[in-house]
Protein backbone atom coordinates (compact mmCIF):
# COMPACT_ATOMS: atom_id res chain seq x y z
CA UNK A 1 0.00 0.00 0.00
CA UNK A 2 3.00 2.32 -0.66
CA UNK A 3 1.64 5.19 -3.16
CA UNK A 4 4.60 7.37 -4.37
CA UNK A 5 3.71 10.13 -6.35
CA UNK A 6 5.98 12.58 -8.66
CA UNK A 7 5.85 15.40 -6.01
CA UNK A 8 8.17 15.17 -2.76
CA UNK A 9 7.47 13.59 0.08
CA UNK A 10 8.61 14.36 3.62
CA UNK A 11 10.04 11.63 5.32
CA UNK A 12 10.23 11.44 9.33
CA UNK A 13 12.02 8.46 11.07
CA UNK A 14 10.24 6.28 14.06
CA UNK A 15 10.88 3.63 16.40
CA UNK A 16 8.16 2.07 18.01
CA UNK A 17 10.29 -0.32 20.21
CA UNK A 18 9.95 -2.96 18.15
CA UNK A 19 11.64 -2.32 14.73
CA UNK A 20 12.28 1.24 12.89
CA UNK A 21 10.61 2.40 9.62
CA UNK A 22 9.92 5.68 7.55
CA UNK A 23 6.67 7.31 6.91
CA UNK A 24 5.94 9.15 4.14
CA UNK A 25 3.62 12.19 4.50
CA UNK A 26 2.57 14.76 1.82
CA UNK A 27 0.04 17.44 3.85
CA UNK A 28 -2.01 15.25 6.72
CA UNK A 29 -2.61 12.24 4.34
CA UNK A 30 -0.22 9.25 5.19
CA UNK A 31 1.20 7.36 2.08
CA UNK A 32 2.92 4.40 3.51
CA UNK A 33 5.22 3.08 5.95
CA UNK A 34 8.21 1.25 5.72
CA UNK A 35 9.16 -0.92 8.68
CA UNK A 36 12.49 -2.76 9.25
CA UNK A 37 13.52 -5.61 11.07
CA UNK A 38 16.13 -5.41 13.82
CA UNK A 39 18.52 -7.66 14.47
CA UNK A 40 18.94 -10.39 16.64
CA UNK A 41 21.33 -8.19 18.61
CA UNK A 42 18.49 -6.13 20.24
CA UNK A 43 16.57 -8.86 21.67
CA UNK A 44 19.10 -10.54 23.62
CA UNK A 45 18.80 -9.02 27.13
CA UNK A 46 21.09 -6.81 28.92
CA UNK A 47 21.66 -6.64 32.26
CA UNK A 48 19.96 -3.28 33.54
CA UNK A 49 16.86 -5.36 32.17
CA UNK A 50 17.56 -8.30 34.19
CA UNK A 51 18.08 -6.35 37.36
CA UNK A 52 14.96 -4.74 36.52
CA UNK A 53 13.13 -8.26 36.29
CA UNK A 54 14.68 -9.37 39.23
CA UNK A 55 13.79 -6.33 41.45
CA UNK A 56 10.48 -6.47 40.49
CA UNK A 57 10.13 -10.10 41.00
CA UNK A 58 11.70 -9.80 44.20
CA UNK A 59 9.28 -6.87 46.17
CA UNK A 60 6.03 -8.72 44.68
CA UNK A 61 7.75 -12.68 46.21
CA UNK A 62 8.17 -10.93 49.63
CA UNK A 63 4.49 -9.25 49.42
CA UNK A 64 2.87 -13.15 48.71
CA UNK A 65 5.06 -14.32 51.23
CA UNK A 66 3.66 -11.69 53.71
CA UNK A 67 0.01 -12.67 52.29
CA UNK A 68 0.71 -16.02 52.96
CA UNK A 69 1.52 -15.78 56.62
CA UNK A 70 -2.49 -15.01 57.16
CA UNK A 71 -3.04 -18.90 56.31
CA UNK A 72 -0.46 -19.71 58.98
CA UNK A 73 -1.89 -17.55 61.49
CA UNK A 74 -5.42 -19.21 61.39
CA UNK A 75 -3.92 -22.74 61.30
CA UNK A 76 -2.34 -21.58 64.53
CA UNK A 77 -5.39 -20.49 65.75
CA UNK A 78 -6.76 -23.72 65.14
CA UNK A 79 -4.00 -25.45 66.48
CA UNK A 80 -3.54 -27.39 63.55
CA UNK A 81 0.70 -28.09 62.49
CA UNK A 82 1.69 -25.04 60.33
CA UNK A 83 5.57 -26.01 60.55
CA UNK A 84 6.40 -26.66 57.12
CA UNK A 85 4.12 -24.29 55.63
CA UNK A 86 5.78 -21.56 57.78
CA UNK A 87 9.12 -23.08 56.80
CA UNK A 88 8.66 -22.68 53.20
CA UNK A 89 7.10 -19.03 53.61
CA UNK A 90 10.32 -17.89 55.60
CA UNK A 91 12.56 -19.81 53.05
CA UNK A 92 10.47 -17.99 50.10
CA UNK A 93 10.99 -14.54 51.97
CA UNK A 94 14.62 -15.07 52.69
CA UNK A 95 14.79 -15.50 48.71
CA UNK A 96 13.31 -12.37 47.82
CA UNK A 97 15.16 -10.79 50.85
CA UNK A 98 18.49 -11.18 50.06
CA UNK A 99 18.14 -11.03 45.94
CA UNK A 100 16.33 -7.61 47.29
CA UNK A 101 18.77 -6.45 49.28
CA UNK A 102 21.50 -6.87 46.79
CA UNK A 103 19.54 -4.95 44.29
CA UNK A 104 18.87 -2.10 46.53
CA UNK A 105 20.99 0.46 45.11
CA UNK A 106 19.52 -0.30 41.39
CA UNK A 107 17.16 2.46 39.92
CA UNK A 108 14.24 0.33 38.45
CA UNK A 109 13.34 1.68 35.59
CA UNK A 110 11.53 -0.54 32.99
CA UNK A 111 10.67 -0.85 29.46
CA UNK A 112 7.14 -2.83 28.04
CA UNK A 113 9.32 -5.81 27.34
CA UNK A 114 10.54 -5.94 30.78
CA UNK A 115 7.04 -5.22 32.15
CA UNK A 116 6.04 -8.27 29.78
CA UNK A 117 8.17 -10.50 31.21
CA UNK A 118 8.08 -9.51 34.86
CA UNK A 119 4.32 -10.43 34.56
CA UNK A 120 4.25 -13.72 32.91
CA UNK A 121 7.28 -14.71 35.17
CA UNK A 122 5.08 -13.31 38.28
CA UNK A 123 2.46 -15.80 37.63
CA UNK A 124 4.18 -18.62 37.04
CA UNK A 125 6.15 -17.76 40.79
CA UNK A 126 2.66 -17.18 42.24
CA UNK A 127 1.42 -20.96 40.65
CA UNK A 128 4.89 -22.50 42.15
CA UNK A 129 4.25 -20.75 45.60
CA UNK A 130 0.53 -21.40 45.76
CA UNK A 131 1.38 -25.06 44.61
CA UNK A 132 4.07 -25.99 47.82
CA UNK A 133 1.45 -25.62 50.71
CA UNK A 134 -1.37 -28.09 48.82
CA UNK A 135 1.82 -30.42 47.66
CA UNK A 136 2.82 -30.04 51.59
CA UNK A 137 -0.80 -30.92 52.87
CA UNK A 138 -3.18 -32.42 50.66
CA UNK A 139 -2.22 -35.33 47.98
CA UNK A 140 -2.47 -34.10 45.03
CA UNK A 141 0.65 -33.99 42.11
CA UNK A 142 2.42 -31.00 40.93
CA UNK A 143 0.47 -30.29 38.19
CA UNK A 144 -2.78 -30.15 40.18
CA UNK A 145 -1.73 -28.70 42.99
CA UNK A 146 -0.39 -25.42 40.39
CA UNK A 147 -3.30 -25.94 38.42
CA UNK A 148 -5.45 -25.09 42.07
CA UNK A 149 -2.58 -22.49 42.75
CA UNK A 150 -3.49 -20.20 39.58
CA UNK A 151 -7.04 -21.11 39.76
CA UNK A 152 -7.20 -19.90 43.11
CA UNK A 153 -5.14 -16.37 42.32
CA UNK A 154 -7.34 -15.56 39.12
CA UNK A 155 -10.68 -16.67 40.79
CA UNK A 156 -11.41 -18.62 37.90
CA UNK A 157 -13.62 -21.16 40.25
CA UNK A 158 -12.42 -23.83 37.97
CA UNK A 159 -11.27 -27.05 40.46
CA UNK A 160 -9.61 -30.87 40.10
CA UNK A 161 -11.88 -31.88 43.22
CA UNK A 162 -14.86 -33.95 42.36
CA UNK A 163 -17.03 -32.77 45.40
CA UNK A 164 -15.74 -29.27 47.05
CA UNK A 165 -19.16 -29.47 49.24
CA UNK A 166 -18.54 -32.03 51.11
Amino acid sequence: VFRKKSYAFDQRRYDDGIGSGSLYRRGRYTYGICQCKRGREDTKMDSYALKNVLKFLSLIGMSVTLFLLLPVLIGILYQEDMTAFLLFDLFLFLINYILYLSLKKHEMKMSIKDGILSVNLVWVLLGIAGAVPLVLYTEVTWAEAFFESISGFTTTEATIYANIEA
